[in-house]
């Protein structure tokens, strides 16, 4: 998700950080603001083959494009534990959010529904795997690929259906060991409930615009999607009017 962050401007990259991080110094917040555009300017040349449109993404001389892998194995992961650091405990709680806005708008920022745009995280992957495979056409070797945290069954249904060796492992734990696993985080016992509170029980907002979004994509033609929908993530005893 840093690759959509990188893509806020100023004077909306200091609004949209002083609004997520209201009880965080301004020192640190400033930080923050100046890393983002640093790492922006790193990730130019990444950001604009994400943002290519489909004829001009194939056309692409990618023997000019074999160091973007470096790009997205080695840097996107180094910003992102930078960032990570920065953030400090809040940090959860902000890709949780930006998540979130992604989802109903595709920019990290807005929280505008737009419809379309349910599935702008999955696309953004499957855009990074395609400049892989790219890639890895004209070096000739073959990379493994690890999505991690995927959280909404739809985007797993939208991978899945796009790429057909694709396995889905779930991992649980006890509420004693990811509270202790937690702890070691620096998560508070006061945070860890509301965390586990709200992974039972979904935010009205992203509840309620997921499901706008499921009716006016699937239609009535699709009473069975519906019905996955909320048996996947309504809140019990919620139904759909």
């Amino acid at each position: 998700m840093i690759t959509y962050l990188v893509e806020i401007k100023n004077p909306e990259l200091s609004d949209f950080l002083s609004d997520s991080f209201s009880d965080i110094n301004p020192e640190t917040i400033e930080k923050i603001k100046v890393f983002l555009s640093n790492a922006a300017v790193e990730l130019d040349s990444l950001i604009d083959l994400i943002n290519l449109k489909k004829g001009g993404f194939y056309s692409t001389d990618w023997k000019e494009k074999i160091n973007i892998k470096d790009s997205i194995t080695n840097l996107l992961p180094q910003k992102l534990s930078e960032l990570r650091s920065l953030v400090g405990e809040h940090y959860n709680q902000f890709f949780q959010k930006i998540g979130n806005n992604i989802r109903l708008s595709r920019f990290a920022n807005d929280v505008t529904i737009a419809i379309g745009n349910m599935f702008s995280l999955p696309a953004r992957v499957t855009r990074i795997i395609e400049i892989l495979r790219e890639i890895d056409k004209i070096s000739d070797v073959k990379t493994r690929i690890v999505i991690d945290a995927i959280r909404n069954p739809f985007e797993l249904i939208y991978l899945r259906d796009r790429y057909s060796p694709l396995f889905a492992i779930a991992i649980t734990t006890t509420d004693a060991d990811r509270h202790a696993r937690m702890t070691i985080s620096n998560y508070t016992a006061d945070r860890f409930k509301k965390l586990m509170r709200k992974s039972i029980q979904p935010s009205t907002t992203l509840y309620s615009a997921m499901t706008h979004l499921c009716r006016r994509i699937f239609k009535a033609a699709c009473r069975n999607q519906t019905y996955l929908f909320q048996i996947l993530v309504a809140r019990p005893r919620q139904t759909l009017t």
